[in-house]
């Protein structure tokens, strides 16, 4: 019964013998040799080796260049920093989202050694065309720039291509005024008293100082529930202490100025 083939050479077994065959043609005339194995494994490697000695080569196996695959590499090292709990869950999806909804099509089939300034301006100007604000064109060509960094890391690119310049419009962002800064305070209270349920959860004290909390750290939601111990520190000097809260889980533009806050103690 025939097994397999490996280049000229069949690999079979035979009924009524425990041991595999192999078979091939040799100056012009069929060759049975037993390998005296029953050992399929070895008997492949001794297959192998007629092959190779009758000037088989085995082909080579390709290799996957494409961007589509150091982007889901980048996915996989961020879902690690998820479960150790440096990042935030939505970091994967919103990275999935991007490449699936985005990049699959335009540049996912692309070799990423191919993918330079002027395929990320063509990736850019499509966007544009898709009639995207800036800001989330950016966000986009960020995993893009974190995938080609995957490739660097892997040896394959020797270094980051240039980006393509994004013009962001700054805006400012919502705020409270002292006033509504009090109403806000004084509704956490009255909703206190009046112990309001929302999903089942009574409001209590904590929504309170939560506020306060976030508005004298100037963290943000996303990062308080990322917030561990060793972000805290106690500072003592003289009379004084307070807090020190610094996080390292605040995206890229913490890493040039870190979010910090101070609590007095």
């Amino acid at each position: 019964m025939h097994v397999e083939r490996i280049g000229p050479v069949s690999l079979t077994g035979v009924v009524g013998s425990p041991n595999y065959y192999a078979r091939y043609r040799k100056n012009g005339r069929q060759i049975t040799r037993s390998l005296k194995t029953n050992d399929v494994h070895d008997a492949r490697q001794q297959v192998e080796a007629i092959a190779t000695k009758l000037g088989y080569r085995k082909p080579k196996e390709k290799i996957d260049y494409s961007f589509r695959r150091f982007a889901l590499d980048t996915i996989e090292a961020d879902r690690k920093k998820v479960q150790r709990g440096e990042r935030a869950a939505t970091l994967v999806k919103d990275s999935e989202w991007i490449l699936k909804k985005y990049l699959t099509e335009r540049i996912g089939a692309v070799d990423i050694r191919k993918v330079d300034y002027l395929r990320m301006q063509e990736v850019v100007d499509d966007l544009t065309d898709l009639e995207l604000k800036s800001t989330s064109i950016k966000r986009i060509m960020v995993m893009v720039s974190k995938t080609l960094k995957t490739a660097v890391r892997a040896g394959v690119l020797g270094h980051v291509p240039m980006m393509p310049e994004i013009s962001l419009k700054h805006r400012t962002r919502g705020w409270f005024s002292e006033t509504e800064y009090d109403r806000l305070l004084q509704a956490c209270r009255d909703h206190e008293k009046a112990k309001t349920k929302v999903r089942s959860q009574t409001v209590g004290p904590e929504l309170q100082r939560f506020i306060r909390f976030m508005v004298e750290t100037f963290m943000r939601p996303s990062d308080v529930k990322l917030l561990r111990h060793r972000h805290i520190e106690i500072v003592r000097r003289n009379s004084t202490q307070y807090l020190r809260i610094s996080t390292d889980f605040c995206g890229s533009a913490c890493k040039k100025d870190p979010v910090s806050g101070v609590i007095g103690v």
